[in-house]
């Protein structure tokens, strides 16, 4: 059974093997596209001895403009899917607008559910 910081610098580790992605064990300030971070979502036992952790892993896009954004999605999508698989099950990729602000500027981002 791993602890959370153990789950959490192998993310970040996972992370920084990408071409591109910054990787930081916490929300970064500011952030930019290519940023990535963890955020644990929660934990749930399989059995006694046993669990499972849903982390949040969110990569910052770029946000030019909404081509630019989903290009730079679609490229980056499947690079930070297959370095995650290898702690874990991704079981979840979604664009998301990560609210930075109460009711103002969020910013595009790819959430991945890695569940290890």
């Amino acid at each position: 059974m791993s602890t959370l910081s153990q789950d959490r610098d192998a993310i970040v580790t996972a992370l920084a093997g990408v071409a591109g992605i910054s990787a930081t064990p916490t929300t970064p300030a500011p952030i930019v596209a290519g940023s990535a971070w963890p955020v644990w979502q929660d934990l749930s036992w399989v059995t006694v001895a046993q669990t499972l952790n849903l982390w949040h892993v969110f990569v910052a896009l770029s946000n030019p403009n909404q081509l630019g954004t989903v290009e730079q999605g679609d490229q980056i999508l499947y690079v930070v899917a297959d370095a995650l698989w290898g702690l874990g099950k991704v079981a979840i990729a979604e664009p998301y607008a990560l609210p930075v602000e109460a009711g103002q500027q969020s910013v595009p981002v790819i959430r991945f559910s890695l569940e290890i």
